[in-house]
């Protein structure tokens, strides 16, 4: 790929870039989180940016972990923010009806950790594809939430506990939601010390809710489960970034996975995503730091031109 067809583009601040949304109705507006200063947006495909965090108060509100935008009315977007210090859990979810020009808190029950070692994978906040009224947010320990009016009132619906990386209502099945999570970190009590973290009651594991969060059913258990994506043509298959198990395909809804690219297995992949005008195109991308072999790039950036396989 010619370095000809990138550029670099400079937010001024903002500490590490952990996710970018493009809004699907106007393709030259994007809005960029960012762990210590909040939410980005431009209006010229991302060439220049400017800070968006008015109604903001308190310093975690900054430490951004997922932002979400309403497909239904691109100009209602949520952001969910928090932070852990000395073992306390805490965070807030935040709405804007303006594209992200001012904010108002709408919930402080579920907890974000923006600023941690888990900021860089799946969005944990996510607008009902089927209904503009519904919306999901997963916490850092505190599960999963569901609100039923466009985010102004939130309940709880299980998964307390779980160290969530990413939650999704399916694109293709209505009532239909999926929840991956990781469990890494238990494996050095050092390292669960160090983030201020806890060890967690149950191993990674990737859940399925069929009543929109009634009941919830574990579909695949033993693999870190950082992103999902899903196909738009077929309900049944998707594709997992798994970290140090490479980018996974499934075929049966999430229940058997297959790795047709055990080569990853050196990266850690965090992020997984498909072409929305061609199914069959998947992106991904790799990041090793600090990296010490020379045969691998500090940053990878891999396509599939045949669904992952």
């Amino acid at each position: 790929m010619s370095d000809t067809l990138w550029h670099q583009s400079t937010l001024n601040g903002g500490g590490f870039i952990e996710g970018i949304l493009q809004d699907p109705h106007h393709h030259n507006i994007m809005y960029a989180r960012a762990d210590v200063a909040g939410v980005f947006k431009s209006n010229d495909r991302g060439r220049s940016w400017w800070a968006c965090n008015n109604g903001i108060t308190d310093y975690h509100q900054h430490d951004i972990r997922s932002i979400a935008l309403s497909p239904h009315q691109p100009n209602i977007l949520f952001r969910g923010s928090g932070s852990v210090r000395g073992s306390d859990f805490f965070g807030t979810i935040h709405k804007s009806i303006d594209g992200g020009e001012s904010w108002v808190p709408v919930c402080s029950a579920v907890d974000f950790f923006g600023n941690g070692e888990t900021r860089q994978y799946g969005e944990v906040i996510q607008v009902d594809p089927h209904d503009p009224q519904g919306v999901i947010a997963g916490g850092f320990s505190a599960g999963i939430w569901i609100s039923h009016d466009e985010g102004e009132h939130w309940h709880y619906t299980g998964l307390k506990n779980e160290r969530i990386t990413c939650a999704y209502f399916h694109p293709l099945l209505k009532d239909t939601l999926y929840v991956g999570t990781i469990g890494s970190y238990d494996r050095d009590p050092r390292i669960i010390a160090e983030q201020y973290d806890f060890v967690r009651p149950n191993p990674a594991r990737l859940y399925r809710s069929s009543d929109r969060g009634l009941t919830w059913e574990v579909l695949h258990e033993g693999m870190d489960f950082a992103e999902i994506a899903f196909d738009p043509v077929h309900p049944d298959t998707l594709h997992a970034a798994c970290l140090f198990d490479s980018v996974r395909k499934s075929t049966d809804g999430g229940r058997t996975w297959q790795n047709f690219a055990p080569g990853l297995s050196k990266y850690e992949i965090g992020t997984v995503t498909i072409d929305p005008q061609n199914s069959n195109c998947l992106y991904t991308a790799a990041a090793t730091f600090p990296n010490s072999d020379p045969a691998v790039p500090p940053i990878g950036l891999f396509r599939s031109s045949d669904s992952g396989e």
